[in-house]
């Protein structure tokens, strides 16, 4: 669902102000009892380094920094990663040390003291991908907290795998932002709520223009295979603040053509048979 008029206001005359928050998940498990190699020594090494190469450094790269990212760990994590790990605190970067999930409650009580905000703008966001450079600004001018609660969602985004680049439109991606009130207020927050099921809580404003996020697939994802459209990776340099070796060196059109004719297909059959997406596909290519 998209909200594009005729949304119903609860405080048109308030001035309503919201706080900013960026939820990463670092090795906490996504539910009780869910399996995984969270407090692994080797899981986790290969997680730093894919956080310090494209997640780090997207979310320094922000052109807006009024935000602050959570970043939830577990609390058995080996000494020297939690150092590692410490390494990477800043003013509006917090480690959040759990021995389960996040809950609602979890991500309430870590909001910075003295924020009087009523209500929050929860973005998801995983350890091993990457923001383009103007999300958060996008973001500021996307969220309607007058309409209530919501879902700001920005359709296009990235893929990338060993250095190659594909399209992706996705209107329930896994970096969708829910504006919503305060868990002590009786809101909730994005990442207790599974991004396919979002509609289901709260509309979903639809954010069309520059893909806004990239996802990394690689050989320890738990769910994500590369379904997008192989496009040039100079397309994305500009707008994304990671770690220069991950791009393909001179790659223009002429590289990704044999990719892009066979991935086309099943691109379109995931994400929609209709004229408008071909018709971005095409813009992307062109620059």
């Amino acid at each position: 669902m998209t909200l594009d008029g005729g949304v119903r206001s609860i405080a048109p005359a308030e001035s309503i102000t919201v706080q900013h928050l960026l939820l990463t998940r670092f090795n906490v498990p996504f539910s009780a009892g869910y399996p995984g190699p969270f407090l692994d020594e080797q899981w986790l090494s290969n997680r730093v380094r894919l956080f310090d190469q494209f997640c780090f450094p997207s979310v320094m790269g922000q052109e807006c920094a009024e935000f602050t990212w959570l970043i939830f760990c577990h609390g058995d994590t080996p000494v020297a990663i939690r150092e590692q790990l410490a390494s990477y605190e800043r003013a509006n970067v917090r480690l959040v040390w759990a021995d389960g999930p996040v809950t609602d409650m979890l991500v309430d009580a870590a909001v910075p003291e003295g924020a009087a905000d009523q209500w929050l703008a929860t973005t998801r966001f995983d350890s091993d991908d990457a923001l383009a450079c103007d999300f958060f600004c996008r973001l500021r001018e996307a969220v309607r907290p007058h309409w209530g609660p919501h879902v700001v969602n920005f359709i296009n985004g990235y893929q990338w795998n060993r250095q190659k680049l594909y399209w992706l439109p996705d209107d329930s991606n896994p970096f969708t932002t829910l504006v919503d009130r305060r868990p002590r207020h009786g809101g909730r927050t994005i990442l207790t709520i599974p991004h396919p099921d979002l509609a289901r809580h709260a509309p979903i404003y639809q954010v069309k223009g520059q893909p806004a996020w990239m996802q990394v697939v690689h050989g320890e994802n738990f769910e994500n295979r590369v379904v997008g459209v192989r496009v040039p990776s100079k397309r994305a340099r500009h707008r994304f603040s990671i770690d220069p070796r991950a791009w393909r060196s001179g790659e223009g059109l002429a590289d990704v053509w044999p990719d892009l004719t066979a991935t086309a297909a099943r691109a379109a059959l995931r994400a929609t048979t209709r004229r408008s997406s071909w018709h971005r596909l095409i813009k992307l290519l062109r620059g």
